[in-house]
């Protein structure tokens, strides 16, 4: 049974309220795990691996745009996220249907 606080003291279901709990946790439901990954992991991921390719990509950029080199880097980086992320919901909301 869980502690009563202050602000139990004025709840009317302040006797029923752990079993509300109780029988919240006991609810089935579909796992969040693959849609965290999804979610989190995939654009910290393709976001770092862009960069890394752009940054390759670009070691040949002469010196006239080479104060610029890095912010361009970092936005194509997020280009290349959005995009993913863009497709992995439109997949996402073809399987649905």
């Amino acid at each position: 049974m869980m502690p009563q606080t202050k602000n139990c003291d004025l709840c009317s279901h302040k006797h029923s309220c752990s079993d509300v709990y109780e029988h919240l946790g006991k609810t089935k439901g579909p796992g969040i795990g693959f849609s965290v990954f999804i979610a989190f992991i995939v654009p910290i991921a393709v976001f770092i691996i862009s960069l890394t390719v752009f940054e390759n990509l670009s070691a040949d950029i002469t010196a006239a745009s080479e104060k610029f080199k890095t912010a361009i880097i970092f936005l194509l980086s997020l280009a290349m996220t959005a995009l993913v992320m863009l497709v992995i919901k439109l997949i996402k909301f073809n399987l649905k249907k």
